[in-house]
């Protein structure tokens, strides 16, 4: 039996096939269950509760006013950044003429 891989984009999925395979070839899928390493992907209770013990031990960060301030600063500073680069703008497309998405050009954001 040949394993396939493949994933799953807009509720279809899509995969390469071997060449021999007719049109219309019927095939059947399962989800993966485990990981690549033979492992399950599933949390077990006990190691839910042996991280959330961990995480109790662990000591809160205290930051001076000075730091909180400069760290909050960084942060709007990333998400003014983030947004900026998350605009787009219609434009044609290359190939087919037809109005797509892109990201703002930087000369024209900052207008």
């Amino acid at each position: 039996m040949t394993t396939l891989h493949g994933v799953v984009k807009n509720r279809r999925v899509e995969m390469d096939v071997p060449e021999d395979w007719a049109e219309g070839t019927s095939v059947e899928i399962f989800p993966i269950t485990e990981s690549s390493n033979g492992e399950s992907d599933e949390v077990s209770p006990e190691e839910i509760a042996r991280t959330l013990a961990a995480m109790d031990k662990l000591e809160a960060i205290e930051m001076t006013d000075e730091e909180l301030a400069a760290w909050e600063a960084d942060r709007e500073a990333r998400k003014a950044l983030q947004k900026l680069s998350s605009t787009s703008v219609s434009k044609p497309c290359g190939e087919c003429g037809n109005e797509t998405l892109g990201p703002i050009p930087p000369i024209l954001a900052s207008e």
